[in-house]
Formats: structure tokens, sequence, C-alpha cells
């Protein structure tokens, strides 16, 4: 009966020794430490993708207030203000997933919007640097920015970049 695997496959993680007693496998941990950052992975980006639904919300109120009441600086400075403990919870929770990622990229992006209003060749390269890791984000993630994007300034692959520049 010496070493026989309970289960079979390399995650049996139970075999029994020659004695009689059970001992667990060193896959134990590796499996243990997969399983807690698939739930940690689940608890915080679930916690981001909702922070990122009330940003959401709040940018379409915002562009609601700036079409209605164009007069009304004051109420949209307040609300604008209202914001920033979204963005900031969004900036400082951290992510774990692609998701959380782009819900992130999206507020970041909405942070500095005026990087996208000039055409990409035209910015330093810290700026265009951060606005193709964006753009790239929500490719990646299937999400679009958090603005209309122009595009008249949108971008041309560019040989500094190589294939990897977004189109």
């Amino acid at each position: 009966m010496g070493g026989r695997a309970y289960g079979s496959g390399p995650l049996s993680v139970i075999s029994q020794s020659k004695d009689g007693r059970r001992t667990v496998g060193k896959n134990h941990k590796f499996l243990r430490r997969k399983a807690s950052r698939a739930a940690r992975r689940r608890r915080d980006d679930a916690e981001l993708l909702a922070l990122g639904r009330q940003f959401d919300a709040a940018l379409t109120k915002l562009l609601s207030l700036q079409m209605c009441d164009t007069g009304a600086v004051d109420r949209i400075e307040a609300f604008l203000a209202g914001m920033e403990p979204i963005e900031r919870a969004i900036l400082t929770i951290p992510a774990d997933g692609i998701a959380g990622v782009a819900v992130k990229a999206r507020v970041a992006a909405y942070v500095v919007s005026n990087y996208w209003d000039v055409p990409l060749d035209q910015l330093d390269l810290d700026a265009r640097a951060f606005r193709l890791l964006v753009e790239a984000v929500c490719n990646v993630s299937g999400t679009s920015l958090p603005f209309p994007s122009d595009p008249s300034t949108a971008h041309a692959p560019s040989e500094k970049f190589g294939e990897a520049v977004l189109r």
C-alpha cells in the first residue's frame, strides 16, 4: 500500500505512506495560494467595478449638467468636487484583474483628458506613453475611454513604438 495516491493526476494532494498515515503533498500550498488569489481577485475587482459604475453614472449626470445648465458653473464645480472621493477610491484600491485595471485606466484618462485634445505626435513622451497605455488597457479589456474621442486626434502607427501601437 506504500505511497499510493488518492485521486489521479498531478493535482492529487493527499497520499498514504507505508505506515498508513495520510499526508498532504507539496501541491497543497500551491492550490491554497491559487484559490486565495482567485477569491481576492473577485472581491477587489468587484469593488472596483462597483465604483466604476458609480463613476460612469456621475459622468452621465455631469454631461447632463453641462448641457442643460451652462450658466451654473458653481453647481458643476460642486458636482465635480463630489466626484473626487469616487475617483480617489478607484485610484487607491489595488486591481487584481484586467477589469479592475480598466476601471482605473478610465478614471486616469478622465483626470488628464486633455491628453486626447491634441494629436498624439504633438504630445511630450510622458503624455504620449500614458495615452498609449490607457488606450491599450481599454482595447484589451473591451472598454471605451470615458469620453468621446476625436478621430482627428487619433494616432497612426509609429516606428518609435513598434508594432504594439494601437490604431
